[in-house]
Protein backbone atom coordinates (compact mmCIF):
# COMPACT_ATOMS: atom_id res chain seq x y z
CA UNK A 1 0.00 0.00 0.00
CA UNK A 2 1.60 3.38 -1.05
CA UNK A 3 2.05 5.93 2.34
CA UNK A 4 1.13 9.94 1.70
CA UNK A 5 2.80 12.06 4.49
CA UNK A 6 0.25 15.19 4.23
CA UNK A 7 1.48 18.27 6.48
CA UNK A 8 -0.86 20.89 7.45
CA UNK A 9 -0.81 23.61 9.93
CA UNK A 10 -3.74 22.05 12.24
CA UNK A 11 -5.76 18.91 12.52
CA UNK A 12 -9.38 18.03 13.94
CA UNK A 13 -10.29 17.27 16.62
CA UNK A 14 -7.79 19.98 18.05
CA UNK A 15 -8.09 22.29 14.89
CA UNK A 16 -11.24 22.62 13.02
CA UNK A 17 -10.85 25.45 10.58
CA UNK A 18 -11.49 24.79 6.61
CA UNK A 19 -7.81 23.82 5.52
CA UNK A 20 -7.92 21.25 8.53
CA UNK A 21 -11.01 19.67 7.63
CA UNK A 22 -10.63 19.47 3.88
CA UNK A 23 -7.03 17.70 5.15
CA UNK A 24 -8.80 15.18 7.10
CA UNK A 25 -11.66 14.59 4.21
CA UNK A 26 -8.96 13.86 1.97
CA UNK A 27 -6.88 11.57 4.06
CA UNK A 28 -10.62 9.44 4.28
CA UNK A 29 -11.27 9.30 0.63
CA UNK A 30 -7.68 8.36 0.20
CA UNK A 31 -7.58 5.39 2.94
CA UNK A 32 -10.59 4.08 0.90
CA UNK A 33 -8.35 4.12 -2.32
CA UNK A 34 -5.99 2.20 -0.48
CA UNK A 35 -3.18 4.67 0.70
CA UNK A 36 -1.91 4.71 4.35
CA UNK A 37 -2.45 8.12 4.96
CA UNK A 38 -0.23 9.73 7.84
CA UNK A 39 -0.82 13.81 8.88
CA UNK A 40 2.10 16.00 10.42
CA UNK A 41 0.19 18.78 12.01
CA UNK A 42 1.56 22.01 14.27
CA UNK A 43 -0.52 22.49 17.25
CA UNK A 44 -0.49 25.05 19.96
CA UNK A 45 -0.47 23.90 23.37
CA UNK A 46 0.51 26.58 25.80
CA UNK A 47 0.44 24.16 28.90
CA UNK A 48 3.50 22.10 26.64
CA UNK A 49 7.06 22.89 25.50
CA UNK A 50 7.50 23.94 22.69
CA UNK A 51 8.34 21.57 20.18
CA UNK A 52 6.85 18.79 22.03
CA UNK A 53 5.70 16.19 20.29
CA UNK A 54 1.99 14.02 20.44
CA UNK A 55 1.21 11.22 19.20
CA UNK A 56 -2.08 9.04 20.53
CA UNK A 57 -3.53 9.17 17.92
CA UNK A 58 -2.74 6.75 14.88
CA UNK A 59 -0.79 7.71 11.73
CA UNK A 60 -0.92 11.32 13.40
CA UNK A 61 1.65 13.52 14.63
CA UNK A 62 1.22 16.92 16.10
CA UNK A 63 4.40 19.23 16.68
CA UNK A 64 3.82 21.88 19.54
CA UNK A 65 4.72 25.42 18.34
CA UNK A 66 3.46 28.32 20.85
CA UNK A 67 5.16 31.20 19.00
CA UNK A 68 3.42 31.34 15.90
CA UNK A 69 4.26 35.08 15.11
CA UNK A 70 7.77 35.91 14.03
CA UNK A 71 9.68 38.91 12.62
CA UNK A 72 8.93 38.95 8.56
CA UNK A 73 11.55 37.53 7.37
CA UNK A 74 12.81 34.69 10.13
CA UNK A 75 9.62 32.64 9.51
CA UNK A 76 12.35 29.81 8.82
CA UNK A 77 12.43 27.25 11.68
CA UNK A 78 15.19 24.82 11.56
CA UNK A 79 14.09 23.17 14.17
CA UNK A 80 10.91 22.44 12.99
CA UNK A 81 12.95 21.18 9.47
CA UNK A 82 14.95 18.71 12.07
CA UNK A 83 11.36 16.98 13.65
CA UNK A 84 9.77 17.01 9.99
CA UNK A 85 12.49 15.34 8.64
CA UNK A 86 12.72 12.40 11.55
CA UNK A 87 9.21 12.04 11.14
CA UNK A 88 9.40 11.43 6.91
CA UNK A 89 12.41 8.82 8.06
CA UNK A 90 10.40 7.45 10.57
CA UNK A 91 6.87 7.16 8.28
CA UNK A 92 8.76 6.60 4.93
CA UNK A 93 6.33 8.16 2.90
CA UNK A 94 6.11 7.70 -1.25
CA UNK A 95 5.13 10.85 -1.44
CA UNK A 96 4.49 14.11 0.57
CA UNK A 97 1.31 16.47 0.45
CA UNK A 98 1.91 19.86 1.57
CA UNK A 99 -1.21 21.71 2.61
CA UNK A 100 0.10 25.01 4.76
CA UNK A 101 3.25 25.88 6.22
CA UNK A 102 2.08 28.15 8.62
CA UNK A 103 3.29 27.33 12.37
CA UNK A 104 6.40 25.28 10.64
CA UNK A 105 8.53 26.36 8.70
CA UNK A 106 9.24 28.89 5.02
CA UNK A 107 12.23 26.83 4.32
CA UNK A 108 10.79 23.27 3.83
CA UNK A 109 12.10 21.21 1.11
CA UNK A 110 11.90 17.46 -0.01
CA UNK A 111 13.84 14.63 -1.54
CA UNK A 112 10.98 12.97 -2.00
CA UNK A 113 7.79 13.49 -4.29
CA UNK A 114 5.81 16.71 -2.97
CA UNK A 115 3.02 18.37 -4.28
CA UNK A 116 1.04 21.41 -2.38
CA UNK A 117 -2.43 22.64 -2.04
CA UNK A 118 -3.06 26.19 -1.88
CA UNK A 119 -6.20 27.18 0.50
CA UNK A 120 -5.18 31.21 0.86
CA UNK A 121 -3.12 33.96 -0.14
CA UNK A 122 -0.57 32.91 2.49
CA UNK A 123 2.58 32.85 0.36
CA UNK A 124 2.20 36.92 -0.91
CA UNK A 125 0.32 37.82 1.84
CA UNK A 126 1.51 37.81 5.45
CA UNK A 127 -1.59 39.58 7.29
CA UNK A 128 -2.81 36.24 7.50
CA UNK A 129 -3.46 35.22 4.05
CA UNK A 130 -6.63 37.78 3.73
CA UNK A 131 -5.40 40.21 1.24
CA UNK A 132 -7.36 42.74 3.41
CA UNK A 133 -5.22 46.43 4.35
CA UNK A 134 -5.60 48.53 7.29
CA UNK A 135 -9.63 49.17 7.53
CA UNK A 136 -10.27 45.60 5.73
CA UNK A 137 -9.90 47.51 2.31
CA UNK A 138 -9.18 45.17 -0.55
CA UNK A 139 -5.79 44.67 -1.28
CA UNK A 140 -4.77 44.63 -4.77
CA UNK A 141 -0.67 43.41 -5.18
CA UNK A 142 1.52 42.75 -2.42
CA UNK A 143 3.87 45.76 -2.23
CA UNK A 144 6.57 45.51 0.58
CA UNK A 145 6.16 48.58 2.95
CA UNK A 146 2.24 47.85 2.97
CA UNK A 147 2.71 44.14 3.85
CA UNK A 148 5.03 45.24 6.79
CA UNK A 149 2.45 47.42 7.97
CA UNK A 150 -0.35 45.26 8.08
CA UNK A 151 2.00 42.49 9.89
CA UNK A 152 2.60 45.00 12.37
CA UNK A 153 -1.04 45.09 13.19
CA UNK A 154 -2.35 41.40 12.75
CA UNK A 155 0.66 39.73 14.34
CA UNK A 156 1.16 39.21 18.41
CA UNK A 157 4.55 38.31 18.85
CA UNK A 158 5.97 37.05 22.02
CA UNK A 159 8.82 38.23 24.01
CA UNK A 160 12.28 39.05 23.22
CA UNK A 161 12.68 35.65 25.79
CA UNK A 162 10.51 33.39 24.21
CA UNK A 163 12.19 33.80 20.57
CA UNK A 164 15.64 33.39 22.14
CA UNK A 165 14.68 30.44 23.94
CA UNK A 166 13.32 29.44 19.97
CA UNK A 167 16.51 30.65 18.27
CA UNK A 168 18.53 27.89 20.81
CA UNK A 169 16.56 25.35 20.25
CA UNK A 170 17.13 25.92 16.03
CA UNK A 171 20.75 26.28 16.58
CA UNK A 172 21.36 23.18 18.01
CA UNK A 173 18.22 20.96 16.46
CA UNK A 174 20.60 18.41 14.89
CA UNK A 175 22.06 16.95 18.13
CA UNK A 176 19.66 17.87 21.01
CA UNK A 177 15.97 17.20 20.59
CA UNK A 178 14.45 20.62 20.46
CA UNK A 179 11.98 19.47 23.29
CA UNK A 180 14.69 18.97 25.68
CA UNK A 181 16.53 22.18 24.78
CA UNK A 182 13.27 24.24 25.38
CA UNK A 183 12.73 22.08 28.85
CA UNK A 184 16.71 23.10 29.67
CA UNK A 185 15.68 26.95 28.74
CA UNK A 186 12.50 27.07 31.12
CA UNK A 187 14.90 25.23 34.29
CA UNK A 188 17.20 28.39 33.88
CA UNK A 189 17.22 31.13 36.75
CA UNK A 190 14.51 34.07 35.35
CA UNK A 191 17.03 36.66 35.75
CA UNK A 192 19.42 34.61 33.22
CA UNK A 193 16.25 34.21 30.67
CA UNK A 194 15.35 38.29 31.22
CA UNK A 195 18.79 39.22 29.80
CA UNK A 196 18.21 37.69 26.62
CA UNK A 197 14.73 38.66 27.01
CA UNK A 198 12.60 42.38 26.83
CA UNK A 199 9.69 43.22 25.19
CA UNK A 200 8.29 41.59 21.62
CA UNK A 201 10.68 41.92 18.85
CA UNK A 202 9.79 44.24 16.07
CA UNK A 203 7.35 42.75 13.61
CA UNK A 204 9.55 43.09 10.66
CA UNK A 205 10.27 45.92 7.76
CA UNK A 206 10.18 45.97 3.65
CA UNK A 207 12.86 44.14 3.66
CA UNK A 208 11.88 41.11 5.99
CA UNK A 209 8.70 41.16 3.67
CA UNK A 210 10.73 40.95 0.49
CA UNK A 211 12.45 37.84 2.49
CA UNK A 212 9.22 36.32 3.62
CA UNK A 213 7.89 36.16 0.07
CA UNK A 214 10.75 35.07 -1.25
CA UNK A 215 11.18 32.01 0.65
CA UNK A 216 7.51 30.76 0.50
CA UNK A 217 7.47 31.10 -3.07
CA UNK A 218 10.43 28.97 -3.37
CA UNK A 219 9.00 26.75 -0.60
CA UNK A 220 6.14 26.22 -3.29
CA UNK A 221 8.00 26.06 -6.74
CA UNK A 222 9.81 23.32 -5.41
CA UNK A 223 6.87 21.19 -5.27
CA UNK A 224 6.07 18.93 -8.59
CA UNK A 225 2.28 19.94 -8.64
CA UNK A 226 0.26 22.59 -6.89
CA UNK A 227 -2.81 22.92 -6.85
CA UNK A 228 -5.76 25.01 -5.54
CA UNK A 229 -9.47 24.37 -5.27
CA UNK A 230 -10.41 27.56 -7.54
CA UNK A 231 -9.15 29.29 -10.75
CA UNK A 232 -9.56 32.31 -8.83
CA UNK A 233 -6.31 31.40 -6.57
CA UNK A 234 -4.50 29.49 -9.06
CA UNK A 235 -4.79 32.83 -11.50
CA UNK A 236 -3.81 34.96 -7.85
CA UNK A 237 -0.76 32.42 -7.24
CA UNK A 238 0.88 32.50 -10.68
CA UNK A 239 0.17 36.36 -10.53
CA UNK A 240 2.63 36.73 -7.63
CA UNK A 241 5.01 34.76 -8.66
CA UNK A 242 4.11 31.02 -8.40
CA UNK A 243 4.84 28.40 -11.47
CA UNK A 244 1.97 26.92 -12.65
CA UNK A 245 -1.11 26.07 -10.09
CA UNK A 246 -3.79 23.41 -10.88
CA UNK A 247 -7.43 23.54 -10.62
CA UNK A 248 -8.32 20.50 -8.39
CA UNK A 249 -12.04 21.05 -7.24
CA UNK A 250 -12.33 20.23 -3.58
CA UNK A 251 -15.57 17.34 -2.64
CA UNK A 252 -17.98 17.04 -0.10
CA UNK A 253 -20.36 13.92 0.14
CA UNK A 254 -24.06 14.47 2.55
CA UNK A 255 -26.47 11.90 2.66
CA UNK A 256 -28.68 14.20 4.00
CA UNK A 257 -31.37 16.26 1.72
CA UNK A 258 -32.59 19.57 2.36
CA UNK A 259 -35.84 20.27 4.55
CA UNK A 260 -35.42 24.16 4.52
CA UNK A 261 -38.18 25.74 7.34
CA UNK A 262 -35.34 26.72 9.81
CA UNK A 263 -33.70 30.00 10.28
CA UNK A 264 -30.60 31.74 7.70
CA UNK A 265 -27.70 30.33 9.14
CA UNK A 266 -24.12 31.97 9.73
CA UNK A 267 -21.42 28.94 9.79
CA UNK A 268 -17.46 29.99 10.40
CA UNK A 269 -15.24 31.66 12.37
CA UNK A 270 -16.74 35.45 14.00
CA UNK A 271 -13.79 37.43 12.43
CA UNK A 272 -14.41 40.93 11.24
CA UNK A 273 -12.90 39.29 7.46
CA UNK A 274 -15.92 37.36 7.67
CA UNK A 275 -18.46 39.83 7.60
CA UNK A 276 -20.63 38.62 10.49
CA UNK A 277 -21.44 42.30 11.06
CA UNK A 278 -22.61 42.59 7.48
CA UNK A 279 -24.87 39.27 7.86
CA UNK A 280 -26.42 41.29 11.11
CA UNK A 281 -26.99 43.97 9.55
CA UNK A 282 -28.45 43.21 6.39
CA UNK A 283 -30.89 40.58 7.99
CA UNK A 284 -32.14 43.66 10.32
CA UNK A 285 -32.70 45.42 6.95
CA UNK A 286 -34.79 42.74 5.71
CA UNK A 287 -36.87 41.88 8.21
CA UNK A 288 -36.69 45.04 10.64
CA UNK A 289 -36.42 43.70 14.48
CA UNK A 290 -39.66 42.25 14.67
CA UNK A 291 -40.42 38.30 14.00
CA UNK A 292 -41.51 38.62 10.74
CA UNK A 293 -38.50 36.85 9.19
CA UNK A 294 -37.08 33.45 9.39
CA UNK A 295 -34.29 34.20 11.70
CA UNK A 296 -30.65 34.20 11.85
CA UNK A 297 -29.04 31.99 13.42
CA UNK A 298 -24.87 32.48 14.21
CA UNK A 299 -22.66 30.09 14.71
CA UNK A 300 -18.88 30.05 15.46
CA UNK A 301 -16.41 31.12 17.49
CA UNK A 302 -15.27 34.58 18.67
CA UNK A 303 -12.44 33.16 20.35
CA UNK A 304 -10.37 35.29 18.20
CA UNK A 305 -11.76 38.63 18.77
CA UNK A 306 -14.44 38.52 21.65
CA UNK A 307 -14.92 42.48 21.30
CA UNK A 308 -15.91 41.86 17.77
CA UNK A 309 -18.32 39.40 19.12
CA UNK A 310 -19.89 41.49 21.25
CA UNK A 311 -20.05 44.27 19.04
CA UNK A 312 -22.41 42.37 16.55
CA UNK A 313 -25.31 42.57 19.60
CA UNK A 314 -26.51 39.29 18.14
CA UNK A 315 -26.84 35.64 19.97
CA UNK A 316 -24.15 33.42 19.35
CA UNK A 317 -25.03 29.93 19.31
CA UNK A 318 -21.39 29.09 19.41
CA UNK A 319 -19.11 26.54 17.43
CA UNK A 320 -20.93 23.78 15.45
CA UNK A 321 -19.08 20.23 15.71
CA UNK A 322 -18.33 18.96 12.37
CA UNK A 323 -20.70 16.04 12.32
CA UNK A 324 -23.30 17.95 13.19
CA UNK A 325 -22.63 21.13 10.15
CA UNK A 326 -24.78 18.75 7.96
CA UNK A 327 -28.39 18.38 9.74
CA UNK A 328 -28.22 22.09 10.57
CA UNK A 329 -27.79 23.19 7.26
CA UNK A 330 -30.13 20.24 6.10
CA UNK A 331 -33.13 22.34 8.31
CA UNK A 332 -31.88 25.83 7.25
CA UNK A 333 -33.83 28.32 5.27
CA UNK A 334 -29.96 29.33 3.55
CA UNK A 335 -26.65 29.38 4.57
CA UNK A 336 -25.68 33.08 4.46
CA UNK A 337 -21.84 34.40 3.80
CA UNK A 338 -21.10 38.37 4.85
CA UNK A 339 -16.91 37.52 3.20
CA UNK A 340 -15.32 41.01 2.93
CA UNK A 341 -11.98 39.11 1.47
CA UNK A 342 -11.29 37.28 -1.41
CA UNK A 343 -11.95 33.55 -0.09
CA UNK A 344 -10.55 30.84 -2.29
CA UNK A 345 -13.09 27.94 -1.76
CA UNK A 346 -15.33 27.80 1.19
CA UNK A 347 -16.02 24.06 2.30
CA UNK A 348 -18.88 25.78 3.81
CA UNK A 349 -20.11 26.57 0.49
CA UNK A 350 -19.31 23.01 -0.58
CA UNK A 351 -21.21 21.48 2.89
CA UNK A 352 -24.82 23.53 1.60
CA UNK A 353 -24.75 22.29 -1.72
CA UNK A 354 -24.33 18.94 -0.48
CA UNK A 355 -27.20 18.87 1.06
CA UNK A 356 -29.17 21.18 -1.07
CA UNK A 357 -29.05 24.03 1.07
CA UNK A 358 -29.42 27.74 -1.17
CA UNK A 359 -26.98 29.62 -0.26
CA UNK A 360 -26.42 33.69 0.04
CA UNK A 361 -22.92 35.25 -0.29
CA UNK A 362 -20.63 37.67 -1.84
CA UNK A 363 -18.96 37.85 -5.38
CA UNK A 364 -16.16 37.90 -4.07
CA UNK A 365 -13.00 35.74 -4.71
CA UNK A 366 -13.54 31.87 -5.54
CA UNK A 367 -17.20 32.18 -4.35
CA UNK A 368 -18.53 32.61 -7.92
CA UNK A 369 -17.16 29.51 -8.87
CA UNK A 370 -18.80 27.63 -6.48
CA UNK A 371 -22.68 29.51 -5.89
CA UNK A 372 -24.05 30.23 -9.38
CA UNK A 373 -26.25 32.74 -8.80
CA UNK A 374 -30.23 31.81 -9.49
CA UNK A 375 -29.26 28.05 -9.14
CA UNK A 376 -27.67 27.20 -6.16
CA UNK A 377 -28.57 30.54 -4.57
CA UNK A 378 -28.01 34.20 -4.32
CA UNK A 379 -24.84 36.57 -4.88
CA UNK A 380 -24.63 39.68 -3.91
CA UNK A 381 -21.83 42.50 -4.12
CA UNK A 382 -18.94 42.07 -1.24
CA UNK A 383 -20.06 44.88 1.43
CA UNK A 384 -23.19 45.77 0.02
CA UNK A 385 -25.95 45.52 2.97
CA UNK A 386 -28.81 46.58 1.23
CA UNK A 387 -28.07 44.14 -1.93
CA UNK A 388 -27.41 41.29 0.39
CA UNK A 389 -30.60 42.35 2.64
CA UNK A 390 -32.73 42.15 -0.65
CA UNK A 391 -30.97 38.56 -1.24
CA UNK A 392 -32.21 37.59 2.00
CA UNK A 393 -36.00 38.96 1.78
CA UNK A 394 -36.69 37.50 -1.76
CA UNK A 395 -34.95 34.05 -0.61
CA UNK A 396 -36.93 33.67 2.34
CA UNK A 397 -40.31 34.78 0.28
CA UNK A 398 -39.68 32.17 -1.94
CA UNK A 399 -40.02 34.75 -5.12
CA UNK A 400 -36.51 33.37 -6.42
CA UNK A 401 -38.48 30.38 -7.86
CA UNK A 402 -37.19 26.85 -7.82
CA UNK A 403 -33.21 26.81 -7.17
CA UNK A 404 -31.80 23.99 -8.35
CA UNK A 405 -28.97 23.78 -5.75
CA UNK A 406 -26.24 21.23 -7.33
CA UNK A 407 -24.46 18.56 -5.67
CA UNK A 408 -20.64 19.31 -5.39
CA UNK A 409 -18.04 16.79 -6.19
CA UNK A 410 -18.08 14.08 -4.06
CA UNK A 411 -14.88 13.26 -1.16
CA UNK A 412 -13.67 10.48 -3.55
CA UNK A 413 -14.07 12.32 -6.68
CA UNK A 414 -11.54 14.86 -5.11
CA UNK A 415 -9.34 11.85 -3.81
CA UNK A 416 -9.16 10.36 -6.83
CA UNK A 417 -8.36 13.71 -8.58
CA UNK A 418 -5.03 14.35 -6.06
CA UNK A 419 -4.24 10.67 -6.42
CA UNK A 420 -3.67 11.68 -10.22
CA UNK A 421 -1.29 14.15 -9.07
CA UNK A 422 0.71 12.06 -6.36
CA UNK A 423 1.37 9.14 -8.99
CA UNK A 424 2.16 11.33 -11.68
CA UNK A 425 4.86 13.25 -9.15
CA UNK A 426 6.01 9.57 -7.65
CA UNK A 427 6.56 8.84 -11.87
CA UNK A 428 8.36 12.05 -12.21
CA UNK A 429 11.28 10.66 -9.56
CA UNK A 430 11.08 7.26 -10.81
CA UNK A 431 12.49 8.89 -14.37
CA UNK A 432 14.73 11.70 -13.34
CA UNK A 433 14.98 12.42 -9.68
CA UNK A 434 14.98 16.19 -9.38
CA UNK A 435 17.72 18.30 -7.36
CA UNK A 436 15.94 20.25 -5.23
CA UNK A 437 17.52 23.55 -3.74
CA UNK A 438 18.33 24.15 -0.67
CA UNK A 439 16.88 27.52 0.82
Amino acid sequence: MPTVLQIVHGFPPRELAGTELATARLSDGLRRRGWICHVLAATRAPGLDQYAILEGEPHLTRVVNNLPFRPLGQERDRAMEVLIARVIERVRPDVIHLQHVAYLSSGLRFDLPAVGTLHDHWPWCPAGGTMLREGGVPCPAPAPEICALCYGRHARLASRTEHAAVRMAAGLARWVPPSRLHAIWRRLPIGLRAAAGGGPPAPGDARGAVARRRALTATWNALDHRMAPSAFLAQQAERFGLLPVEVVPSGVTSTLSHRGGGPLVYLGSILPHKGVHLVVRGYREAFGSGSSGPGLAIHGSSDGDPAYGRSLDWPLAGAVPPAQVPALLAGATALVMGSTWPENAPLVCLEARAVGCPVIAPRIGGIPELVEHGVDGMLYEAGDVHDLAGCMGRLAAGVTGALRVRPPPSEDQHAALVEARYLSAMERHRDSPPQRSKA
